[in-house]
């Protein structure tokens, strides 16, 4: 079903960061229950976190920053990415990604 159909206009990809280790866990607990995130990724870099979201608007995506992200006591930092546009979306695992079996 394409996101938009269900009014899910805005894509956009948020870094979550925090220097406490004990931040952790209260934050995937709070990522896992909240229905607009769609992936959750443990990265590296100056990031501890990646998660992509689905929401309506901008209105939506600050209250999210706000009420999930941001309420995690440690949460010292995010960054947000808004996607214009996306050339490709899937959710289909393939098992030659790289195309390379004869």
């Amino acid at each position: 079903m394409v996101p938009e159909s269900l009014g899910l206009d805005l894509l956009a990809f948020v870094f979550v960061g925090w220097s406490n280790p004990a931040t952790e866990a209260p934050f995937l607990a709070r990522v896992a229950a909240a229905p607009a995130v769609l992936e959750c990724h443990h990265v590296t870099g100056s990031w501890n976190y990646l998660l992509k979201v689905r929401l309506p608007n901008t209105r939506d995506l600050e209250r999210f920053l706000g009420l999930v992200v941001k309420e995690v006591h440690g949460v010292e930092r995010t960054e947000t990415i808004i996607a214009l546009s996306s050339a490709k979306e899937t959710t289909t695992l393939i098992s030659d990604p790289l195309g390379q079996q004869s």
